[in-house]
């Protein structure tokens, strides 16, 4: 059988009844707090899609029936300025397609979902598109980001911003190595690669190609930024390459890098320096992190050897 189904047979083997409904759990891509009500969860699941929990996570309900997302969730984004506005990375083309692109929006909290003609980019009807960030203004819930991956360019692939929630976009990738790959095409494996502070300012990671960007936006330019990743040509499975950004939303200028058996790493200057944070003894590195949105300083990464959570800011764990 395809992975996870589980059959039933009651007469030595002559007929077999598919009993997967209600116990097939996939790889998890993403969870998302609502940024204002902890009960509500949104939980994004390879091949089963969307689930919503209204109790802080002690039960889903599985809603991929009664939606147009109907496998895969990669990325979840959503803003205090308006929490029933809730941005989905999910399946291509709305109602089919297993692959991974698509941008649903909610304006309900989850219960009801709408496809994004995603007006502008480059390719967005196209079953080739992929794209594995999705990311919200936490001022302004119509600003969404959305990173393509591909060869970097005006009509391609590279990072993208819309002001109308969702509905049309604008290429900002200027700066980045246009004509190459950048950005994740991958389902499976790898966080975010796309952070944005509570100032405006934004960083960019490229997972496959260990590469950091820090956007200008008076320029609206990215450049190039130093960080020793190991074996900078090795591949994004190896050690030391960069897995997830996260940006600190209580203070300006602070964003956290989980590297894959790296380690964790803060910056207190909007990425141009970098501090390899103190981890407990035996856990190699991380996957992925995510930064309290309610609690200033709390910070929490999943590892190989479990989650690890710290009170301040990654100075204790």
């Amino acid at each position: 059988t395809d992975w996870y189904h589980l059959w039933r047979v009651t007469d030595e083997g002559s007929h077999f009844e598919n009993r997967s409904e209600g116990a097939e759990v996939t790889y998890v891509h993403a969870i998302e707090a609502d940024p204002l009500d902890p009960s509500i969860l949104h939980a994004g699941l390879a091949d089963v899609g969307y689930f919503r929990s209204v109790d802080r996570g002690e039960n889903f309900i599985g809603l991929t029936r009664d939606t147009l997302i109907t496998n895969n969730v990669k990325d979840f984004a959503t803003s205090r300025a308006d929490a029933n506005r809730v941005y989905a990375l999910a399946n291509m083309r709305p109602g089919g397609g297993w692959g991974l692109g698509h941008l649903y929006v909610s304006t309900d909290r989850g219960l009801s979902w709408t496809p994004s003609p995603m007006t502008g980019i480059a390719g967005a009807d196209s079953a080739e598109l992929r794209a594995t960030t999705v990311l919200s203004d936490d001022a302004n819930a119509d600003h969404v980001y959305v990173a393509v991956a591909g060869e970097i360019g005006p009509n391609g692939a590279g990072p993208y911003l819309s002001t109308d929630g969702g509905q049309s976009f604008s290429w900002i990738g200027q700066g980045l190595p246009e004509g190459k790959p950048f950005y994740r095409p991958e389902i499976w494996a790898g966080g975010q690669e796309l952070a944005r502070g509570p100032d405006g300012s934004m960083l960019t990671i490229s997972i496959n190609h260990r590469q950091l960007y820090r956007y200008d936006a008076a320029g609206e330019r990215w450049s190039k930024l130093d960080f020793d990743f190991a074996s900078p040509t090795a591949g994004p499975n190896e050690p030391g390459a960069p897995f997830d950004l996260q940006a600190c939303p209580h203070t300006p200028g602070r964003f956290y890098m989980a590297v894959r058996r790296g380690g964790v790493f803060r910056s207190l200057d909007h990425g141009t320096t970098w501090t390899r944070l103190a981890i407990p003894e035996g856990v190699l590195g991380a996957s992925r992190l995510i930064v309290d949105r309610a609690t200033p300083g709390r910070l929490a990464a999943s590892t190989e050897q479990g989650v690890i959570l710290s009170p301040d800011a990654g100075e204790t764990w």
